[in-house]
């Protein structure tokens, strides 16, 4: 994994940063767009990544982020996609709860039920296999 204080890396997470205002007012004028849910949700998974990576407490990212992917899902269940992501915010908030030493298994149980969703919308879908074996 990238060091996550390398220029490069927080490049990359900045220019998730710089969506998010553009990706909100998206969702101010169309409350109903699925994709910029799913997007401001992805960005901020990956900033509870980063914040994560430094040795920050990313409960909010991921809170806002698993809220965000709730939007989508709500708004389109059909897709595969939303519903893995919301399964790989899960798990991280399980990893976030094991390093602090809190019981893990209820959030991996609803990352699991997550990934199992996605594969049933799609049962080749290769990452949902991949994040459901993690």
């Amino acid at each position: 994994m990238s060091d996550p204080t390398d220029d490069s890396v927080v490049a990359f997470f900045t220019g998730y940063e710089a969506a998010w205002p553009l990706l909100r007012r998206a969702l101010d004028l169309d409350p109903g767009y699925t994709q910029a849910h799913f997007n401001l949700g992805n960005s901020l998974t990956m900033q509870a990544l980063m914040i994560s990576g430094r040795g920050g407490d990313p409960r909010e990212q991921i809170a806002q982020a698993d809220a965000t992917l709730a939007k989508a899902v709500a708004l389109n269940s059909a897709s595969a996609d939303f519903w893995d992501q919301r399964g790989v915010v899960r798990t991280l908030a399980a990893a976030y709860r094991y390093q602090g030493g809190e019981d893990p298994l209820p959030e991996v149980a609803e990352a699991l039920k997550h990934f199992d969703a996605a594969l049933q919308r799609n049962p080749s879908m290769p990452q949902a296999m991949v994040h459901k074996a993690e």
